[in-house]
C-alpha cells in the first residue's frame, strides 16, 4: 500500500495500491490487498525475487561503496 504522495511518479502497477492519507482511504486500500493474487495466477516479481536485504547487505561489506563521494542526489522537479 502506497500512503500519500511521496511516491509519486513511481511504478503503477496491478500489485500496487495507492492510498491517501485519510483513514478512510487507508482502511479501503487495507481491503483490497486481500483480494490481490487470488485469480490462480502467479504474480510477476516487478520488484526482485525478495532478496533485497541480503544484497543491501553484501553491499554495504564492500569497502568501495564507503568511498563513493555522494549516495545520491536529490534534484528538484
Amino acid at each position: 500500500v502506497d500512503i500519500g504522495t511521496r511516491q509519486s511518479n513511481r511504478a503503477k502497477l496491478p500489485t500496487l495500491i495507492h492510498s491517501d492519507y485519510d483513514k478512510k482511504s487507508i482502511l479501503a486500500a487495507m481491503d483490497k490487498i486481500g483480494h490481490i493474487g487470488r485469480s490462480g495466477k502467479k504474480s510477476p516479481k516487478h520488484f526482485g525475487e525478495g532478496n533485497s536485504d541480503k544484497l543491501f547487505y553484501r553491499l554495504l561489506t564492500q569497502e568501495k561503496f564507503w568511498k563513493i563521494n555522494k549516495q545520491k542526489q536529490f534534484q528538484e522537479n
